[in-house]
């Protein structure tokens, strides 16, 4: 079991692959189904009768303390000194003055087995939409203290007097979930020009847990007398984690197959929400609450904790050495079985849209403009996997040909990397359609604004 835990845990912490979301590919109208996950109301806005999605996948890295320039000066300057280990301080101080009160390192990866939405027509109109969905997930972020940083640069006087929490905190959960989305459009007519359009939609969504690691109820609180006299460390410790049993693997059949798909070492149950309005395909506004659930663990599911103090008023050398070493079996580490729960990171978003220029009728079914400008408000409910209480606000241009070509740009501020540029492309050739995604172009700008990377891949059939 212990071995499985630090292999999962540094597997994870060494790849660092992961997204808060994908807002680039959000201002992108002709991916609708596969941004949908995000809002469920979107579905059945870009195709007449279906569309299938061909594994879209999505990965991203990044942290919200550090830029990609303060870690290239810092290597540069390194390599200068050589063997002398006397680094320019330059580099150093600039990644401390832009640490949080919560430094973040983030990573993840979304891969989309199946999703599928499909039209049902009434007297020529659209009645119902539907989207059916696979989905495979791979969240994970460490969060460190400031005060962990600024023991380490600063040492411990700087916290005279002072009880600071130093231990990083680490949450990390796969797992897969099964979608059925159902979405209805109702028409209302204001005026002899203007008609309203309103389509709720609610997605259900079965949820399948594989693994899952949390420290986030831990505490490592350090105390320095005044005058230094002495330091107490207090640990309180707790340590949640559950993962598939490896018989699952060592007999693998068809009964197996259908334990990880079905089973795996945890389910639950998932809800979205979404509602769209739309005013003569000119301007339209939608609201959403997705990633509302939870997974009971069961398998291989533990929980452990420990409470430890130490005071440390200077090492007595009339001492033999052994007592300078904290024994194991101090920790006083209890490890106890059973099932617990953990969330998969609720989050609302809020967007707005508006078209102008020329209006294009496709095929009879898709109105739109040529030019669109849309904006995305984003707001997490915790620092938790890929939600963050830090909003995140987006405005971008797109522009559209007929359903050949979709192409934009945008701009972000707050979240977790604090500032982004992103960009998007959309191609259709009759009805295979694919497209690309990315929020990181920020460091074509500057380099000390590009805190993370990341792209999205897709392709689909549309008809």
């Amino acid at each position: 079991m212990k071995k499985f835990s630090l292999l999962f845990i540094s597997t994870l912490v060494c790849q660092i692959l992961f997204a808060q979301i994908n807002i680039a590919s959000l201002h992108n109208q002709n991916a609708d189904l596969e941004n949908s996950f995000l809002n469920p109301s979107m579905i059945g806005n870009e195709y007449k009768n279906f569309k299938f999605s061909f594994l879209p996948i999505y990965v991203n890295f990044g942290n919200n303390f550090t830029s990609a320039g303060d870690i290239l000066d810092y290597t540069k300057e390194f390599n200068q000194k050589g063997d002398s280990m006397q680094v320019n301080t330059s580099s150093i101080n600039s990644i401390m003055n832009n640490l949080k009160k919560t430094n973040l390192i983030y990573a993840g990866a979304d891969v989309t087995l199946l999703n599928v939405g499909f039209n049902i027509h009434r007297k020529r109109k659209v009645f119902l939409e539907f989207q059916v969905s696979a989905r495979q997930h791979v969240h994970a972020n460490i969060s460190f203290p400031e005060e962990l940083f600024n023991l380490f640069y600063k040492g411990n006087k700087y916290y005279e007097n002072q009880t600071i929490d130093i231990l990083p905190k680490i949450n990390a959960l796969q797992y897969a979930d099964y979608g059925f989305n159902v979405a209805k459009n109702f028409e209302f007519t204001l005026n002899s020009k203007n008609k309203l359009k309103i389509k709720p939609a609610v997605r259900v969504r079965y949820l399948v847990g594989n693994a899952n690691v949390s420290t986030q109820n831990s505490r490592l609180d350090v105390y320095t007398a005044p005058d230094g006299r002495y330091i107490e460390a207090k640990l309180n410790g707790q340590v949640v984690q559950s993962y598939i049993n490896e018989k699952t693997f060592s007999n693998f059949n068809a009964n197996s197959l259908s334990n990880l798909i079905t089973k795996g070492a945890g389910t639950g149950i998932g809800m979205d929400f979404g509602v769209s309005a739309k005013l003569n395909d000119k301007l339209s506004a939608s609201v959403s609450l997705v990633d509302n659930g939870s997974i009971q663990f069961k398998e291989n599911a533990y929980t452990m904790s420990s409470k430890y103090a130490y005071r440390w008023e200077g090492y007595d050398w009339n001492q033999n050495i052994d007592s300078f070493i904290i024994q194991k079996d101090l920790l006083n580490l209890d490890s106890t079985a059973g099932a617990y729960k953990v969330s998969i990171g609720p989050k609302l978003m809020i967007s707005g849209s508006y078209g102008f220029g020329k209006k294009a009728i496709f095929k009879r079914y898709l109105n739109h403009y040529h030019h669109t400008v849309s904006l995305f408000y984003v707001q997490g409910f915790q620092n938790y996997l890929n939600a963050t209480k830090s909003p995140m606000l987006s405005v971008g241009y797109s522009y559209r040909l007929k359903n050949i070509l979709n192409a934009g740009v945008n701009a972000s501020v707050g979240g977790l990397t604090r500032a982004s540029l992103g960009a998007h492309v959309h191609f259709g050739l009759g009805p295979m359609q694919f497209g690309f995604a990315t929020n990181s172009l920020a460091y074509l700008v500057s380099k000390y604004n590009a805190r993370g990377v990341d792209l999205q891949f897709y392709t689909a059939l549309n008809f």
